[in-house]
């Protein structure tokens, strides 16, 4: 049986980011944008079955090798929070056509052991960003602050451009818990800021938005919620697609609710971010929902995860997935509910979410097969009908059999899911492998990626 070796880092890492059954969060990718907000296009296919591995060169124990993940075209970017004792790092790569191999890793020269570099990520074109939300803001060495990373591809290599703070740091702020990048923008949450009022304000969130100008990213606005609540967590989630953002608040109160989550929407109209839409309040939530757990965006379709949801009275925890639309006036609007019967308590349907054109993989990573193999994870595939507009069931993803038959514990499989066009992946950040002399398993939590295939 699995021995689940975690450090003292990541044991608190998951009431804040991910790798907790108990409340977790993570990852999706809305595909990429160069500059304007498009949606993805419709390709005639989908997705029936796990294909091939990628192949990481070095794995060692505790890596979380897939914390994070996104794909923009026919590059990829795949985060490994938990290696070099949560120092952390990032992969890229790059597919040529028929197969997917690594072009470069990412790692900063100034991250430290406990920076958890890579626990977020995102690419977009010729740029990829990382997320270090446990940085302690560069020389101000101001505990788990945070800082993000901005590289740029220059050929086969990926060279770092930037890093980014938050404008005002704060110890205990995790700038960086998500980050996204399109075209000539990038966005980075601070979801524990405390705001600017001297106190009532403690752990509101923030995003902060820059802009490459003249080859150099700059600070472009500050977002908070529109009325700031101590406690909200505004920017727990987001993702950007051109000129559209999305922001997850997991803990914001509705009403009497408390932690139902909530929703933001902007659009950058002439170099200004304008609110188009706020939403949770009328969505029927329920206290500790936590809408917002994890958002991705493409074009008109934004998807939002909530873990949190009940799917009856038995089955609590199971998790829904929110479909949001863009009417031809800017606002945003809820248009469906997604939701599985097959699901069991503390299941976390929608702790992973990503859409890209006519498709959508949402990531239910804490999935028990047995008593004895808890959290290893399943994967849905869901499609629109371009006749209804309406998304269904199209197929379901578990870990390959190998992997799950030797009652290895929290394989968390659908931790990351990524979708791009024709190309799509699903982490599992739990698992081990052998050893060269063959123990068994002697390279636990090194983690992998695995691509599907049509």
């Amino acid at each position: 049986m699995k021995r689940h070796l975690i450090s003292a880092a990541f044991l608190c890492l998951a009431v804040s980011t991910f790798f907790s059954c108990e409340d977790a969060g993570t990852s999706g990718d809305g595909g990429g944008s160069t500059g304007t907000p498009t949606t993805d296009p419709i390709v005639d296919i989908t997705f029936s079955q796990i294909g091939s591995e990628l192949d990481v060169p070095g794995r060692s124990a505790v890596d979380y090798i897939g914390s994070d993940l996104a794909i923009d075209g026919d590059y990829a970017i795949i985060g490994a929070g938990g290696m070099d004792s949560n120092r952390g790092g990032a992969y890229i790569f790059e597919y040529d056509g028929s197969s997917w191999s690594q072009m470069d890793f990412l790692l900063s020269d100034d991250i430290g052991a406990g920076d958890i570099f890579g626990g977020r990520v995102d690419i977009s074109g010729d740029y990829a960003i990382a997320g270090a939300s446990w940085e302690d803001g560069g020389s101000s060495a101001i505990d788990k602050a945070g800082s993000a990373y901005i590289f740029e591809r220059s050929g086969s290599t990926w060279n770092q451009v930037i890093q980014l703070f938050a404008e005002t740091k704060g110890e205990d702020d995790y700038f960086g818990h998500d980050v996204a990048i399109s075209g000539d923008l990038a966005a980075v949450s601070a979801y524990y800021d405390d705001g600017d009022d001297g106190g009532s304000q403690d752990n509101c969130g923030a995003v902060y938005i820059y802009t490459r100008e003249s080859g150099s990213w700059v600070l472009d606005a500050t977002l908070r919620e529109p009325v700031v609540e101590a406690g909200c967590t505004f920017g727990y989630s987001l993702d950007l697609d051109g000129n559209y953002l999305v922001v997850g608040a997991k803990y914001k109160d509705q009403g009497t609710d408390t932690n139902a989550g909530g929703v933001y929407f902007y659009e950058r109209v002439s170099g200004v971010w304008e609110l188009k839409s706020s939403l949770g309040g009328a969505l029927g939530l329920a206290a500790d929902d936590h809408l917002g757990v994890r958002a991705a965006i493409d074009g008109d379709t934004a998807v939002v995860g909530a873990t949190g949801v009940d799917y009856d009275s038995s089955t609590t925890n199971s998790g829904a997935v929110y479909i949001f639309n863009r009417a031809s006036n800017g606002t945003w609007t809820f248009t469906q509910e997604l939701y599985t019967t097959y699901v069991d308590t503390n299941d976390k349907f929608g702790d992973s979410v990503a859409v890209s054109g006519n498709l959508i993989l949402v990531g239910a990573p804490c999935y028990y097969y047995s008593t004895y193999r808890p959290d290893q994870g399943l994967v849905y595939l869901y499609k629109k009908n371009s006749d209804t507009g309406t998304w269904a069931y199209e197929a379901r993803f578990q870990p390959p059999y190998e992997d799950r038959d030797d009652d290895i514990l929290q394989l968390r499989f659908g931790q990351g899911v990524a979708l791009d066009g024709e190309h799509g992946m699903i982490s599992l950040p739990g698992k081990d492998f052998d050893d060269d002399d063959g123990e068994d398993p002697a390279i636990v939590d090194a983690g992998t990626v695995y691509v599907l295939a049509e």
